[in-house]
């Protein structure tokens, strides 16, 4: 599950996440640790610029807002449709 914190620490990094093995805290490792959550996150910020800049079509936009919704807690789902133009 994406949460507001991981968006946050994910964000702070700039989606680099060499740097934050090498330089983040114990906490902030822990939260990416056992799962995929970087990556989906990454694929979440790529999905936003296609969808802003007008590649993607209808029904892969409306996936993707199902897929935000089905992976992000209330705060993070809301945050990343705030991302969307």
């Amino acid at each position: 599950m994406i949460t507001l914190e991981k968006l946050k620490v994910y964000d702070n990094y700039e989606g680099d996440i060499d740097i934050l093995v090498r330089m983040g805290s114990k906490h902030e490792n822990n939260l990416f640790k056992s799962n995929k959550d970087w990556a989906l996150i990454t694929d979440f910020y790529q999905d936003i610029v296609l969808i802003n800049n007008w590649l993607a079509s209808k029904s892969y936009a409306e996936n993707c807002m199902v897929s935000f919704r089905n992976n992000c807690d209330d705060e993070c789902y809301r945050l990343l449709l705030s991302k969307l133009l």
